[in-house]
């Protein structure tokens, strides 16, 4: 309140103005009230012209003033409120244009307000949806208050930042109005954004476990929740991988792309990554990487191997067990990104909660197929199974195969005991069985006699196994129907026993037909003791013995016999046999191997074959085995039979032993029979050689004898000079005949030993014969045989060997006497 000085000066300066002044003044009333009044003070002047008196004259004002006072607090509130808020507030004109922007506002746009003062707020913080889209004005909800004029109460929406961002807001807008008309738009927001992601990430939270309970397999489970990460943090890439570190080896069955970006899914080495990551990752270690171009962890390997998959940036949240790196969750961005905090332990909560769900996933799946295969065997399973309680022993579950075998319904064994269905032989080896279960846990392939409903024994295999169901104790039995197995055994034994006693009986045949087949010496012999074997050990109405011919590829027949009868083979062809596509004997032949052929006849109606008889019984079996001698194949022997089916494996064993020993007897005879023929043809050699001998002896002496005697005619003077002369002749050719008989001797050799050598020449055979003629002339004389030699022409040319052609022409001359009688004759002529 205004002092009484100052009214005083008031009064003062009221007289000082001459004319008066106007003043708020105040002061507290007899009520206690501080008022308000506006005074007029203005001097009044006396006789003397000078101010007398001063006039006044007051208005209150108290309620103004306090009117006015309670509008200040409030506009210094306002302002406090605007600039300590922590909503961001904004006002606009008519126009959209900025006319303030508190603090708040200004730090989450990132402008202040001078430098959008005049701006429109619209085009700076609002021109475009998140996705990239514009946003006209016109369909801003905000402005469309100005025009509208209602207000806009809590509107969710996203502004721009100066950094071209995005930030989620909860906004109000109400017009500002001056005499009824809207002048202009306040807008209170405020950051929302930490909010709505939270939101968001209990929205993905509740989608992804909404996955874990609907997906039904691993790969469909993975592939999901990692598009639904990728979706919400909006990257390029986001996927799941398995991990074998023994095999540097990463696999990749599926991963969720943004449009455009090619999939990485297949298998990637390890090693190709950087060391540094891998080893923080084997130690469990999440990866956030916000640059790898730039991070001294990756920048190495960027080039090579992110940069290729456009992995510029990335967090990867490895998941162990046991220790042990197995999987990873994997998001990556194609430019450098801040990844948030929150968003990493988020990643890490999905990635071990969807690791999880597969391992169990996994689990159950094994467990399923395990729990549906014991179910299969046990339900429809070939094997008898049991359920029983090992308290009582009643059954409590059956199989199919239990109902089939024993004759009893489920219904009717299920709740009794097996010894009261009177399935057990002898009640005692049950309760044995089930106290050793009891005992031991579990019983293993125990043999016991089991009587069916119908009162059929059977034969089982037992074996059963201790189990808790629900904390009670129960025997899971399995029986295996061995009856039939039992059964042939037996029949098996007695069957060995059987071919045993049949092997006896044939060993008792075969003895005495090797001894029989040892000492024969002739083919017929051991033909026919073999067809005696044979017709004892089996059935036979045929029975053949072939020889195998290998340069003709042939079988020529040396022993038949059916019908009870030898047959002559003389007149029997010799049949072809073929590598390929041949008959019984020809595979037995050449695949060196034992044949049997059924339904024989229509096998053989289009081959070459024999008929024994026009009208006898055609064969329908064949037995045939090759005769061998060392891997040599020296015929074969054929049993036939009118029956089909009439040879088994027993029967060809028998024929097999019979062939051994006819091949080893009949090689023998053959080697006896080759022996006699080489000793008769040593001797017919030795007798040649004795007769060659003596022949030459007297060759060697004829010559000699017809030299001696004209040398010793020579040697008494009892010749003239013309029968010396002839004497002279004669020695001298016989000398040359000497000689010719030598190199003949020679050429022998010679021709043994494949040097004989030939040399031609033009010679005249006239000239050849008369000059073999003047010494055979003589010696025909001699023995008084007539010699003549006559010939067309004067010459007879030809290209020989002159002293060869004299030789054979003398040889033949010579032999000509020799063998012709006394007073016989010899001619020989030419003629062209």
């Amino acid at each position: 309140p205004d002092t009484a000085s100052q009214f005083i000066l008031h009064d003062q300066r009221a007289v000082e103005s001459g004319s008066g002044i106007q003043i708020l003044e105040s002061m507290v009333g007899d009520d206690g009230v501080l008022h308000h009044s506006i005074v007029s003070k203005f001097p009044i002047s006396g006789a003397d012209g000078k101010a007398a008196l001063i006039g006044g004259m007051a208005i209150d004002v108290t309620d103004q003033k306090q009117a006015e006072e309670a509008l200040r607090q409030r506009m210094d509130f306002d302002e406090a409120v605007m600039r300590n808020m922590g909503e961001g507030l904004y006002t606009v004109d008519a126009n959209g244009l900025a006319t303030s922007l508190n603090p708040a506002a200004e730090k989450l746009f990132g402008w202040t307000f001078e430098e959008l003062r005049g701006r429109t707020m619209h085009d700076v913080t609002h021109y475009k949806h998140r996705d990239g889209k514009p946003f006209p004005a016109d369909e801003c909800a905000s402005l469309q208050v100005l025009s509208g004029g209602v207000s806009l109460i809590d509107h969710e929406d996203v502004f721009i930042r100066r950094d071209g961002t995005f930030f989620d807001v909860l906004y109000s807008s109400s017009p500002l109005r001056e005499k009824d008309q809207i002048v202009g738009l306040v807008v209170v927001f405020t950051d929302i954004t930490e909010r709505k992601l939270a939101e968001q990430r209990l929205e993905l939270q509740e989608e992804i476990s909404d996955l874990l309970r609907t997906m039904t397999t691993p790969a469909e489970l993975l592939y999901s929740v990692s598009a639904s990460l990728g979706t919400w943090l909006r990257v390029k890439r986001a996927l799941f991988n398995e991990i074998d570190l023994e095999k540097d080896l990463e696999t990749v069955d599926r991963d969720f792309c943004a449009e455009g970006v090619p999939s990485v899914a297949g298998f990637h080495a390890i090693s190709e990554y950087s060391p540094v990551t891998t080893r923080e990752m084997r130690d469990g270690r999440t990866i956030i990487n916000c640059d790898s171009k730039t991070d001294p962890r990756t920048a190495e390997q960027f080039e090579k191997t992110y940069a290729q998959h456009g992995e510029r940036s990335y967090v990867t949240v490895p998941l162990l067990r046991g220790g042990v790196w197995v999987a990873s969750l994997w998001v990556s961005d194609d430019e450098p990104r801040d990844w948030n905090k929150q968003d990493v332990a988020l990643l890490e909560t999905v990635a071990e909660r969807t690791w999880s769900a597969v391992e169990k996933m996994r689990i159950d799946a094994a467990l399923r197929e395990s729990q549906e295969r014991f179910q299969k065997a046990f339900s429809s399973g070939p094997l008898v199974f049991t359920l029983s309680s090992l308290k009582d022993g009643r059954l409590v579950e059956v199989n199919d195969t239990f109902v089939e075998v024993t004759g009893y319904s489920r219904e009717e064994a299920i709740g009794k005991t097996s010894i009261e269905l009177g399935l057990w032989e002898n009640a005692e080896d049950r309760k044995e069985e089930m106290a050793a279960v009891r005992e031991i846990g579990h019983v293993r392939n125990l043999e016991y006699t089991f009587r069916t409903r119908s009162g059929i024994e059977i034969i089982g295999l037992l074996s059963a196994e201790k189990i808790d169901i629900g904390g009670e104790p129960f025997a899971l039995s399995v029986i295996q129907d061995i009856t039939e197995r039992k059964l042939s055994q037996e029949a098996l034994l007695k069957a060995e026993r059987r071919a045993a006693d049949e092997y006896q009986e044939l060993l008792g045949r075969i003895v005495p037909l090797a001894a029989t087949l040892g000492r024969a010496r002739d083919l017929v012999s051991i033909y026919r003791s073999v067809r005696e074997f044979i017709c004892a050990s089996m059935t036979c109405n045929g029975f053949f013995v072939s020889f195998f011919d290998l340069e003709s590829s042939t079988r020529h027949a040396g022993y038949v016999w059916g019908e009870g009868e030898e047959v002559d083979i003389s007149e029997l062809p010799p049949m072809p046999l073929l590598p390929e596509g041949g008959g019984a004997n020809s595979r037995a032949v050449f695949e060196k191997r034992t044949i049997i052929t059924n339904n024989y006849w229509d096998e053989m109606r289009h081959r070459p074959h024999v008929v024994l008889k026009p009208n006898g019984r055609d064969p329908l079996s064949s037995l045939i085995v090759p005769m061998m001698i060392k891997d040599r194949v020296l015929g074969t022997l054929e049993v036939q039979a009118h029956d089909n089916e009439a040879f088994g494996r027993e029967d060809a064993v028998a024929l097999e032993m019979a062939a051994n020993l006819a091949a080893v007897a009949i090689e023998n005879v053959r080697l006896i029979d080759t022996e006699a023929a080489m000793r008769e043809a040593a001797e017919a050699a030795n007798r040649a050689k004795d007769e060659f001998l003596s022949v030459l002896s007297h060759e060697l002496r004829t010559p000699l004898n017809a030299m001696l005697g004209w040398v010793r005619m020579l040697k008494a003077g009892v010749l003239d000079a013309d029968n010396s002369e002839r004497a002279l002749e004669v020695i001298e050719r016989n000398t040359r005949l000497q000689s010719s008989l030598i190199e003949d001797l020679l050429d022998v050799s010679r021709i043994i030993s494949g040097k004989m050598r030939i040399e031609t020449e033009l010679i005249d055979l006239i000239s050849v014969v008369k000059t073999v003629s003047e010494t055979i002339e003589p010696l025909a004389a001699a023995k008084g045989v007539s010699y003549s030699f006559s010939c067309d022409d004067d010459t007879v040319f030809l290209t020989a060997d002159a002293v060869r052609l004299q030789q054979v022409v003398s040889n033949l001359l010579q032999n000509s006497i020799k063998f012709t009688p006394a007073g016989g004759s010899i001619e020989i002529s030419l003629a062209r």
